[in-house]
């Protein structure tokens, strides 16, 4: 942000603000997936995306990177304007050791 108090997600593709995800007000927690990769780089799967559930299924956290290695996987939380609220471990398969959380 430009008074440096909050980390804004933006798409590097498009510089659009990662959606709202969560909103304590008006309990709305609807988080996103994501997926960071060996090469530090962020994956985030929007959980309102436009991704054909019925053609191809739910999308998994292997999938987003397709089986390779990585070094965490799991919820992202976002607030208004693509700021950050929070990120948890839950994938299953790509859980950080505690010194690379």
């Amino acid at each position: 942000s430009k008074d440096g108090k909050e980390l804004i997600a933006r798409y590097k593709s498009d510089d659009r603000v990662v959606p709202t995800s969560y909103n304590q007000e008006e309990d709305y927690d609807d988080p996103h997936l994501y997926m960071w990769d060996m090469n530090e780089k962020f994956y985030i799967v929007e959980s309102n995306d436009s991704w054909d559930k019925e053609k191809y299924g739910t999308v998994k956290h292997t999938g987003v990177v397709a089986g390779m290695p990585a070094l965490s996987g799991g919820k992202a939380y976002f607030g208004k304007h693509g700021s950050v609220w929070g990120i948890n471990y839950s994938s299953g398969h790509y859980r950080p050791g505690i010194s690379a959380a």
